[in-house]
Formats: structure tokens, sequence, C-alpha cells
């Protein structure tokens, strides 16, 4: 019997969960990255087919590269294979390699970014001056399929960008981000901005941050969460921590974490499943526990950090939340953790 049948003699199973996952049944709302989802970036040494990226990505839920040097053909093979791609645009700092260079007010441009070679901070405080270059940036990762924005250096207030820049005039600059992106009908994510979160939780579809486990920050971020919004967490390749540290915090919070290194070319080993193989892990839940998950009518959800099925015929779910597994039955008082799915699922 799989390791899941010694969770099956208890009386009771521990579900809070019921009360909040079977009435949620969100109104419609435009696409945005599900909670769960697994993320490939792939920004440096990037494949030039689709059949090769794909091959890089593995069964990644969502692909995210370059919006300049993608192509409108390699994103479209991407989606033809059943990736939504994400695409990165600089909108807080100047680059004077991108063909729309020359398109910038030079007394925008500012101090150097630090360890990145061509790349300058910019004044933000003016952002209808920058109004034709961004909006041509999102009509352009638009026109080439590009399913939402990954948008940088979204925090230059803490930085010594030349302009005596303050948070104010940062979530003034980002709402305004997110404004343009959302007038194109493209969601756009937040990246970083931990002090903003109360700020722009509303005017962001997801979050993107870096080194908030290093860091110690990743908990500001809950209420992306609670959002039904979803939170990649990436750590740069850290000597100090690996998964099996990184991974029970990701999934405690609700985060899709995962390890990466700077030159951001690919590599990943990641916390979370890809959410086809969550939809397998339910399949073979429901076949080794038919009296448990009774699968009339049930389908899966992503929701609080969760992905679930909830069975309608006796209101038992099973949830996934980073790479632990959970049990819930109704009228129970708590959710009872299954372990790792990993560990739990005898895959081929």
């Amino acid at each position: 019997m799989p390791p899941l049948s010694r969770f099956l003699c208890l009386t009771r199973w521990l579900p809070a969960l019921l009360a909040v996952l079977l009435p949620l049944q969100a109104a419609a709302v435009d696409w945005r990255p599900p909670q769960n989802a697994v993320l490939h970036i792939h920004f440096n040494y990037v494949p030039e087919t689709a059949t090769e990226l794909l091959t890089e990505a593995g069964n990644a839920d969502l692909i995210e590269i370059d919006a300049f040097s993608a192509s409108a053909e390699l994103i479209l093979g991407l989606k033809q294979d059943g990736r939504r791609v994400l695409c990165y645009l600089n909108f807080g700092a100047w680059e004077n390699w991108r063909p729309d260079a020359a398109t910038f007010p030079t007394d925008l441009i500012g101090a150097k970014y630090t360890g990145w070679e061509g790349e300058y901070w910019l004044d933000i405080r003016s952002p209808e001056r920058l109004a034709t270059v961004m909006r041509n940036r999102i009509q352009m990762a638009r026109a080439k399929g590009c399913d939402g924005i990954d948008p940088d250096n979204l925090n230059g207030y803490q930085n010594p960008t030349g302009f005596p820049l303050t948070v104010a005039d940062q979530i003034r600059f980002n709402r305004w981000v997110a404004a343009l992106a959302h007038e194109a009908g493209m969601p756009i994510g937040l990246k970083n901005g931990e002090e903003m979160v109360a700020d722009l939780l509303d005017h962001f579809d997801w979050a993107t941050i870096e080194s908030c486990y290093r860091d110690k920050w990743c908990e500001r971020f809950v209420p992306f969460v609670l959002a039904d919004k979803a939170v990649f967490a990436l750590e740069y390749d850290n000597p100090d921590f690996w998964l099996d540290e990184l991974c029970p915090k990701a999934a405690e919070l609700g985060l899709s974490a995962m390890m990466v290194n700077l030159e951001l070319d690919g590599w990943k080993e990641t916390c979370n499943l890809p959410l086809r193989q969550v939809e397998q892990f339910f399949d073979w839940a429901e076949l080794n526990y038919p009296g448990v998950l009774v699968h009339r009518g049930a389908s899966t959800v992503s929701s609080q950090g969760y992905t679930y099925r909830c069975y309608p015929a006796n209101r038992n779910c099973i949830a996934v939340r980073g790479n632990q597994a959970w049990l819930a039955e109704r009228n129970a008082p708590a959710l009872i953790p299954l372990g790792d799915v990993r560990t739990l699922w005898p895959r081929p």
C-alpha cells in the first residue's frame, strides 16, 4: 500500500481549508500565472528554436524570455506546446544596447547600475515623459504573442540612481507601469518591492521576488498568496542553503520557489512539481483511494497558495502547496500534512 495509506486509518482528517476552498469559485478574470506553477527563466544562451528551448525547460508550466530577443516564431512554438510565455522588459533602467535606446530623454538617464554593463538608472518622477517608449515596448511584447510582462527594476528608490527618488515616487511609477500594461490587455508582475506590497497588491497580477529567503523577507509577499496571485521566489545558487531548507518554508508560505544562477541561462532546481504532474498525482490518488476521493464532479483549482481538488460527493479535498501534499475532510478542524509529493507518489 502506498505511504498515503497510513493517514487513512485516522477517524478524522483535518482540513480547515474546506471552509475556504469549496466556496472559492472566483469570477472570471483575465489570465494570470497560476499559483504553484513552475517557471523556467532563460535570458542567456537562449536556444534558437522552440524545440530546443522546450527541451531545456522540461515540464515547466511557464517560460520567461527577453521580449526584445525573442521572435514571434519562437513564442508561437512554445505556446503550441501548451506553455505560457512571460516576457522580460526593463522599466526602471536604461540599457544602451536596446534598439530603442536613442528614444529615451537623455536627462532622465542617471547613475550607472553597478554590476550590469551598459545599464543606467532612470529618473521615474515624470513617467509621462517615458510613456511613448514604454507603451511601444508593451505593444511589441503583445504583438509577439507574450502572455504577460515581467518588469524589471521597479525599486530604484532603494539604489544610488543619481536622483532623489522616494518610495512615494516609486509607488506612483509602478502603478503607472501596471496601468500601461493593463491598458494593452497584458497581465504584469511585480518584481521585488517588499516595502510596497500593500500599495501595489491590487495593481499587479503576480510577483517575482529575488533572494527573499536569504534576506529573510519572504513573508512580506503572503498578501499576494492570499489574494490568489502567484509568487515566484528565486534564490541564486547559494552555498549556505539548498532545497531541503528552502522548500518547506516556501510550501508554508505558498510560494513557488527555485534555485537559479545569476546568469539566468535556464539552469534551475525547483521546489514545486509542474502543474501537469500535480494533476497526475491527483489522478493517482483517486485511483488508489476511491472511497476517499470520489471523482464525480471534481476539478482542479488554485487558491490561497494551494492547488487542490475537492470532491462534491463527500466534500473531501486533496491539495498540493509547494512540494507538500495535504488531505482534508468535511467538518474536520484542520489540515493533515501528508508530506513531500515526490515521496508519496510512486511515479513511473
